[in-house]
């Protein structure tokens, strides 16, 4: 007797792409320096090393090296680009077709190098509706990534920016910006925060106080023309060089927020280097109008910043 065979049916197994691609949404008839049946990618290739393919309107270019214009057969309108491949840095540098842009959509699985001056003066471009988080593990320079921008809100949650060394007037101008959340950021190389947020009357900053800045060296205008009132008092300063006009114009920082900065900044300092021994920039800083608190540990602290570490501060006096 001949015995049956069982068949065993092994279960199709599902197939999940590894190369998620980079979406935005462009209008190709906003001002621009292409054609409004057009919109230029801008890349540093100048810098960096591209190969790169992008799908828009039924059409995918491969091998891109460079900056490429899509002509987009459906004519003039809104449309999605998904970019796939090696493209380490997109750089409008608020120039080009700057104004085309209008939202990220997906991150993908890009690999960045660089966002310096990324999505500069994208006036237009307002909303991150993506959820997924961008490969920044090698990103160093953050400079004007969104100076200028539209977009209104920014998480940077879950990022990876233990590179990051700079982050330059990354919002200076970005008027429309209400809410940035560096929430569980860490950040041990940052070392320049010079005119980060310069110019923005009001700002929600989530997280800012939890930033490592034990290697920050640049604060300078870092809050000038803002509006925004929050605790810093667990920035470390050991490592500051340079502080000028810190915090200029529009008010300053509550009497109570202003005193427990006084009090932290000194207290990193005395860690360093107790009573100012081995310490050797010379800081001055302006913190506005911000008042201290008259015959407390602010006071004791401000003038410790002052006798023992050689500070010069200007600030709106005692209460």
């Amino acid at each position: 007797m001949i015995g049956k065979k069982k068949l065993t049916i092994m279960p199709k197994e599902s197939v999940t792409p590894t190369d998620e691609p980079f979406i935005i949404s462009v209008k190709t008839d906003n001002t621009g320096t292409s054609n409004n049946d057009q919109f230029t990618i801008p890349t540093n290739s100048g810098a960096y090393t591209y190969d790169y393919s992008v799908s828009y309107n039924g059409q995918t270019l491969s091998n891109q090296t460079g900056n490429v214009t899509l002509t987009f057969p459906s004519g003039a309108g809104t449309y999605d680009v998904e970019i796939n491949g090696t493209f380490p840095q997109i750089y409008f540098n608020n120039g080009g077709d700057k104004d085309k842009l209008l939202e990220i959509k997906q991150w993908g699985d890009i690999v960045w190098s660089s966002f310096n001056s990324a999505f500069n003066g994208c006036t237009n471009f307002t909303t991150i509706s993506t959820t997924d988080i961008p490969n920044t593990s090698n990103v160093e320079l953050m400079n004007s990534v969104f100076k200028g921008a539209g977009v209104t809100s920014i998480s940077f949650v879950g990022w990876d920016l233990t590179s990051l060394t700079t982050l330059n007037a990354s919002f200076r101008n970005a008027v429309s910006l209400t809410t940035i959340n560096f929430t569980g950021v860490s950040t041990p190389n940052l070392t320049n925060l010079s005119q980060t947020f310069y110019g923005q009357a009001t700002l929600n900053l989530i997280g800012i106080n939890e930033l490592d800045t034990s290697s920050l060296i640049n604060i300078g205008q870092c809050f000038t023309w803002n509006q925004w009132d929050g605790l810093l008092d667990k920035w470390d300063v050991s490592s500051l060089t340079s502080a000028s006009n810190f915090r200029q114009i529009l008010g300053g920082f509550s009497t109570t927020n202003y005193d427990a900065l006084l009090i932290g900044w000194e207290q990193s300092l005395q860690d360093a280097f107790p009573n100012g021994v081995g310490y050797t920039p010379t800081i001055s800083i302006a913190f506005g109008s911000s008042k201290y608190t008259s015959g407390g540990s602010a006071e004791t602290a401000r003038t410790s910043l002052i006798n023992n570490f050689g500070w010069t501060i200007t600030d709106g006096g005692s209460v």
